[in-house]
């Protein structure tokens, strides 16, 4: 059950509820399926999947807002969650009253000034609504070269927002980021890969978009959408306990090519399309929001894991706290992959992970259990017949 995919398009279409769930209904006109379908979930126990086939819809309904999603939103998150028109799929957006939040960015970085720069100059230009209530702490990772320490020095005199932070040792993302939890003073933190940069896909103000959604209770992880330096996909969610491991689902397909003309699903793939905000087993860690709140009560990332897993590790550990992890598709970045330093996994980061995944989420709580063999998504040219 997601519902953060459920608040963006009536993914359910036909569904089975007790008589008794029906009859407490108030007794007043339900209006659409949607608001139908919200109504019984806000009531129900327990959500299940039937993952037997019991039905065919032939085409979607064009999206249309719910008339109960502002009143769904209201009993969830209280008076100040609202639901607005916004350009795109969905054609409407939820807030939940959150905007307001501080966030501290975390950025560990060590050289690759060129990188750096457009990371924190991108930041700076898209988030001018909300930099009363930012700060951005570069945790400078025993950085080399002249020009850094010349780019250090001017940056904190541009925005005083900005703050360099000796962090010198070894590379190890999980100590860093802890780091930068225990100097930063927001209420939302966000980590935040030195080799991303916003991109034209993204909405103005996103960092208090991503604060918005980690701040709401039930929420543990929040990440975005990022995409690779020639408009592919790179990150649209991750799924777990595939062959007991991890994947990034669409990972080399365009976003508009994976998008389909219906709303909920993508041609070609069982998954839900990327253009969806939904919820998923984990979010990558090179752009993940966390309320210091969840923080404060899940722990922080495990130093264990030094360069990899460290993001999948926390998630997990969100959800088994019965908290919900977030992929938002209109929050969205270009992310040169490992440009800061190559792709060094340790092999020791890999096999805690497994065992963390047998342990603890050996099947992914948002992936139907039919897909769990097969590939996470299909090209055009390998479309099943």
């Amino acid at each position: 059950f997601s519902p953060d995919l459920l608040m963006a398009c009536d993914y359910f279409g036909c569904l089975i509820a007790p008589r008794s769930l029906i009859d407490a209904l108030p007794p007043e006109p339900v209006g659409d399926f949607h608001s139908l379908t919200l109504r019984l979930a806000e009531r129900a126990t327990r959500v299940s999947h039937l993952d037997a086939t019991l039905a065919h819809r032939f085409a979607a309904p064009p999206p249309t807002l719910p008339a109960h999603l502002p009143t769904w939103l209201a009993n969830r998150y209280g008076a100040a969650a609202s639901v607005t028109p916004a350009a795109g799929r969905p054609p409407w957006r939820c807030a939940f009253g959150n905007r307001r939040a501080r966030v501290s960015v975390i950025v560990p970085t060590r050289d690759r000034v060129a990188l750096l720069r457009a990371c924190i100059e991108g930041l700076f230009a898209t988030n001018a609504g909300i930099q009363d209530e930012l700060e951005v702490l570069v945790l400078d990772n025993d950085s080399a070269r002249p020009e850094t320490f010349a780019w250090f020095a001017a940056a904190a005199a541009r925005w005083p927002q900005l703050r360099v932070l000796s962090a010198p040792g070894d590379f190890n993302w999980s100590r860093l980021s802890n780091l930068g939890i225990a100097r930063a003073s927001g209420d939302v933190l966000v980590f935040l890969n030195n080799d991303t940069a916003p991109c034209g896909e993204t909405e103005e103000n996103w960092l208090a978009r991503l604060g918005d959604v980690a701040s709401r209770p039930d929420v543990g992880a929040v990440g975005a959408l990022l995409l690779y330096p020639d408009g592919r996909i790179q990150h649209a969610g991750v799924v777990v306990g595939e062959g007991g491991w991890t994947d990034h689902i669409y990972r080399g397909e365009f976003p508009r090519t994976a998008c389909s003309a219906e709303l909920s699903f993508a041609p070609y793939s069982p998954l839900v399309a990327p253009h969806l905000p939904r919820n998923v087993a984990a979010v990558t860690g090179a752009c993940m929001a966390l309320s210091r709140a969840t923080i404060d009560k899940i722990g922080p990332f495990d130093e264990a894991y030094a360069v990899a897993g460290n993001d999948v590790e926390m998630c997990i550990r969100a959800l088994r706290h019965g908290l919900l992890n977030v992929y938002l598709s209109d929050v969205a970045l270009t992310h040169h992959e490992s440009q800061s330093r190559g792709r060094v996994d340790p092999p020791a980061d890999a096999a805690r992970l497994r065992e963390c995944l047998a342990a603890y989420c050996a099947e992914d709580p948002f992936l139907n259990r039919h897909f769990a063999n097969a590939p996470l998504y299909w090209t055009r040219r390998e479309a099943p017949r």
